[in-house]
């Protein structure tokens, strides 16, 4: 079902499968602060990016990638476009749940270095070193 401008109309309880399916992968308290303009204003893409993500992010036998490949590819593009704002610690720490350690990490940011240059490292990856450090640790992995 669409508008009249073409723009496909979801529904409430569409939305609320989204926020639940957002609410699960990002585990972030201020979530609903960050996201809920768009849901508000624009419910069909934040509707739309969800189920994108969720495809994308696909787990169990269908999946070619691990959730883990899945981080550390995000890590390394994020990485890559010099991610600030804020630096690319969310994926860091969904990669050292998925089993990633501090050393695959940092293999991936020099790779990123290696073709983006340093400023890549300064700028975002050492964001990502410190981070993935300190959650490994958290988790008695360091």
């Amino acid at each position: 079902m669409s508008d009249d401008n073409g723009t496909p109309r979801v529904t409430e309880e569409q939305i609320e499968e989204a926020w639940r399916y957002a609410t699960e992968y990002y585990k972030d308290p201020k979530l609903r602060d960050t996201l809920g303009i768009l849901a508000k204003y624009r419910p069909e893409v934040f509707y739309g990016y969800m189920k994108l993500r969720q495809g994308a992010f696909n787990t169990g036998p269908e999946a070619a990638l691990s959730t883990k490949v899945k981080e550390l590819v995000i890590i390394a593009i994020e990485v890559a476009t010099r991610k600030t704002n804020p630096p690319p610690v969310g994926h860091t720490r969904r990669a050292i749940q998925a089993g990633a350690t501090v050393e695959e990490i940092a293999e991936v940011v020099s790779l990123c270095l290696l073709i983006c240059g340093m400023l890549t490292y300064h700028e975002s990856g050492m964001h990502v070193l410190k981070a993935a450090e300190e959650f490994a640790a958290a988790q008695g992995k360091a």
